[in-house]
């Protein structure tokens, strides 16, 4: 699914036809994002084009074992995520190249071209970061959006001068979200998230975090709307997306009765999710907090902290309790906010080149 912020909605993909084979489909889209480049197009929206053309290339070589296919696969892909502006994901596909290049005794000639332009790129990224303040800041700290006003918004800034030439990275408009979401500019931090989505819609955090501000930058109708397309995925989604999905729902039940999924359908989605995942990881214990709120409103009851420490979540407590006074007013709310910071915990890494 590809969330088409112009309408704001979710719409679904192209579809792939029977005469349409993956190799042939990714050649399509390459020379599509080429050609809108070469035409003046929006070098965004190629990008776009690159990363798909990445993610079905990655899912055609799923199970090869030859590792000169693997090889000539791995260096394909970076060489998109180059043309899409992308240096961190091509710096991942970089590591997966030498893994395989070890098998393979003619490698050289795989590299001898793509080598420079990626040692080159990396090298570019590494100055520019090098350059920003705020963000080699925030590489040296668990926390990374600081509590400082002033660093907020710097940090917009440095991340904006990074997009200007990397615009198809989702980690930096992941980050520019992150800043904007912190000085509550939260109609640019809305855009920017559904940047990072379109980039990489296989993320799981880029799709929470939108479902989690639906409620908020959304009038009930269009939330209405939204969530509706969400629904008919959400069965197979990862954890931390159900979460935000269920709250979500929770959030425009309460402003609009009408509008929302009947709280037995979204308990029966949840137990589902939660069968499947695994118990002891820190996504399901928000899911299991979730059903627990789901279960108290089903019951007429007022739900209330304390379900954060039947979960296995008691470390949050003190900072539910906090919020109290002048944050969230209710805990669907506080469990929302709290669910999302979660996501945040490996940002820094994101950054490093």
């Amino acid at each position: 699914m590809v969330w088409d912020r112009a309408s704001i909605r979710i719409c679904e993909g192209e579809t792939v036809t029977e005469d349409q084979t993956p190799r042939r489909q990714i050649g399509r889209l390459k020379l599509r994002a080429i050609a809108l480049l070469a035409e003046g197009g929006e070098p965004f929206e190629a990008s776009v084009l690159f990363h798909e053309a990445v993610r079905l290339e990655r899912r055609f070589v799923s199970g090869e074992q030859d590792p000169r296919r693997l090889l000539d696969s791995a260096v394909e892909r970076c060489w998109c995520l180059l043309e899409a502006r992308d240096p961190f994901g091509a710096r991942l596909e970089w590591e997966t190249i030498n893994q395989i290049a070890v098998r393979v005794p003619e490698s050289a000639a795989y590299l001898s071209r793509l080598g420079p332009r990626f040692s080159k790129e990396m090298g570019d990224i590494g100055i520019a970061i090098i350059g920003s303040p705020v963000l080699m800041a925030a590489k040296r700290r668990p926390k990374v959006v600081s509590d400082d006003a002033k660093e907020r918004a710097d940090g917009v800034v440095e991340v904006y001068q990074l997009l200007a030439r990397w615009y198809g990275a989702p980690t930096l408009w992941w980050m520019a979200y992150r800043y904007e979401y912190a000085i509550h500019d939260v109609s640019h931090a809305w855009q920017t998230l559904h940047h990072a989505y379109r980039l990489a819609p296989e993320t799981p955090s880029y799709m929470a975090m939108m479902v989690q501000l639906v409620p908020e930058v959304l009038p009930p109708d269009e939330a209405k709307e939204i969530l509706e397309r969400v629904s008919r995925g959400i069965e197979n989604s990862d954890p931390v997306v159900v979460v935000q999905y269920a709250l979500a729902e929770l959030r425009l039940l309460d402003r609009n009765p009408k509008a929302a999924k009947p709280l037995a359908e979204l308990l029966r989605v949840a137990r589902s999710c939660l069968a499947r995942a695994d118990r002891e990881a820190r996504p399901a214990k928000f899911l299991a907090a979730t059903i627990m709120l789901l279960e108290a409103r089903s019951a007429g009851k007022v739900p209330t902290a304390d379900i954060l420490a039947r979960s296995g979540l008691e470390d949050l407590l003190p900072s539910a309790l906090q919020q109290v006074g002048g944050g969230p007013a209710t805990i669907e709310a506080q469990l929302a906010a709290l669910a999302g910071l979660e996501l945040m915990r490996n940002e820094a890494y994101a950054i490093q080149v």
